[in-house]
């Protein structure tokens, strides 16, 4: 690449190939850095921080301030000076999550006069005459910082690119429902636990949705069960339960009718399907062990066990994780 203080930024020319005009202004010595392995430039000027291919521009991510710019093995490291506080702030962009992953300020007066990166170690050598290591925690350890802090669907997405173990992901999507369900959003929190199927005890998700006014998410619930092969006469009583209390004939007759292509394939006993067919018809009344109970008879409503909650929304993508250790 060639890149000018002042001008256009150009992809150098090959043998016989003429260079390929990416950009019309260019940046500070310093502000700009190539990946190793993907060939790909990173520039950052006052407005922000921006990204070229060989063959043309792409993303971009505002960001005030004149900035150095450096790869770090997946993030982008910028310095600049942050015009509020007049000290300069050093940032690890996670360009894959779309985050931060650390953020620190050095010294007032202090900027920086070098950065080396190897791998996702970098060192940066302030105007002080300073030196930090900056060096990326462990997964484990990365995990057990957003976990305190509920940001659950970056630690899903972080585990999982990680290949981190099945029963930790699914851990993780449990406590997420559970931190949903005391913030009273059981809708999201169902989606959660959908992923436990198969691994988390079914009554730990059913109790927490044994309310009148849980029944449609329940009812979803008690149908992926079916669905995945996971469901035993127990929950079969209960989702005919459901769609009794729901009068929801439709899906009551096609399910004793094995009909959706065997979707709903009925296991519960031909005694306990008239016996909710004849209260779905204004016969009678299905009470059985498995009906779903009124509000009244709950011990409790909805939430979990989960200890972990505090104030930090975990949903923020622009989150600062803090993901790497520094040695001075």
């Amino acid at each position: 690449y060639t890149i000018p203080a002042e001008g256009t930024i150009a992809d150098s020319a090959r043998s016989g190939q003429a260079a390929t005009h990416l950009d019309d202004r260019g940046c500070a010595e310093g502000c700009s850095d190539v990946n190793p392995l993907t060939n790909e430039l990173v520039v950052g000027r006052g407005d922000g921080v921006f990204f070229f291919t060989a063959e043309d521009r792409g993303l971009a991510r505002p960001y005030k301030g004149e900035k150095w710019a450096q790869w770090l093995d997946g993030y982008v490291l910028l310095a600049s000076l942050e015009p509020s506080l007049q000290r300069t702030g050093i940032t690890i962009y996670d360009l894959q999550n779309k985050l931060s992953a650390f953020h620190m300020r050095l010294k007032m007066g202090e900027g920086v006069k070098s950065v080396v990166s190897v791998g996702s170690t970098a060192w940066v050598l302030s105007s002080g005459m300073q030196l930090l290591r900056l060096t990326e925690k462990k997964t484990s350890a990365k995990l057990e910082w957003l976990l305190q802090k509920n940001y659950f669907p970056i630690a899903i997405s972080l585990a999982s690119d990680a290949n981190y173990d099945p029963g930790a992901i699914i851990d993780i999507y449990r406590r997420y429902g559970d931190h949903l369900c005391k913030k009273g959003d059981f809708e999201t929190a169902m989606s959660q636990y959908l992923h436990t199927i198969g691994h988390v005890d079914t009554s730990y998700v059913i109790m927490r949705y044994l309310n009148t006014q849980r029944i449609s998410l329940l009812t979803l619930y008690l149908e992926k069960l079916h669905e995945l092969g996971h469901a035993v006469a127990e929950h079969t009583n209960l989702l005919l339960s459901c769609y009794t209390k729901l009068k929801d004939s439709e899906k009551l007759d096609a399910f004793i009718n094995g009909e959706n292509g065997g979707l709903f394939a009925l296991t519960a006993t031909l005694e306990t399907a008239a016996a909710a067919s004849t209260a779905q018809n204004g016969e009678g009344d299905y009470g059985g062990p498995a009906a779903v109970p009124s509000e009244s008879d709950l011990s409790r409503d909805g939430g979990g066990d989960n200890d972990d909650d505090d104030d930090d929304d975990g949903d923020d993508d622009d989150a600062l994780i803090s993901g790497f250790d520094v040695e001075r």
